[in-house]
């Protein structure tokens, strides 16, 4: 159950735990909810939020480790990672967002970087 509050990121908290636990199981590739039996797409990932949640945060803590920059950059310097979330978990959380609090998630660049320092695991960058 979720209780209205006045403060966006611990809303936005209790909606990520909510998400977490539903144990719905889709492909991560195209976002399909899993038939038993069936492909969905050429590259099926199944698993549930839970499960690429904890996949993604791996992956950001690793990219983390090997950026070049504080910022994100690589080499080049010519692109910055910011946020890295699966996309199927992203949109439901969008979703979860609009239709709870009639707003969206992310309005700018402003609060996707508070978003990123409420959330750092979501992260890819060392600074935002």
């Amino acid at each position: 159950m979720l209780i209205k509050t006045n403060n966006k990121w611990d809303a936005v908290r209790a909606l990520i735990n909510t998400l977490l636990k539903d144990k719905t199981v889709y492909c991560n590739e195209c976002g399909a909810d899993y038939v038993e039996g069936e492909y969905c797409c050429g590259d099926p990932m199944y698993g549930t939020h839970r499960d690429f949640v904890e996949a993604i945060i791996a992956q950001n803590k690793d990219f983390k480790a090997t950026r070049l920059h504080d910022t994100g950059m690589g080499e080049s310097k010519a692109i910055r990672w910011g946020l890295s979330l699966p996309p199927r978990f992203m949109r439901d959380l969008e979703d979860a967002f609009k239709a709870t609090y009639r707003e969206k998630l992310l309005k700018d660049n402003h609060e996707m970087h508070r978003f990123m320092r409420e959330f750092p695991a979501f992260c890819v960058c060392r600074k935002v």
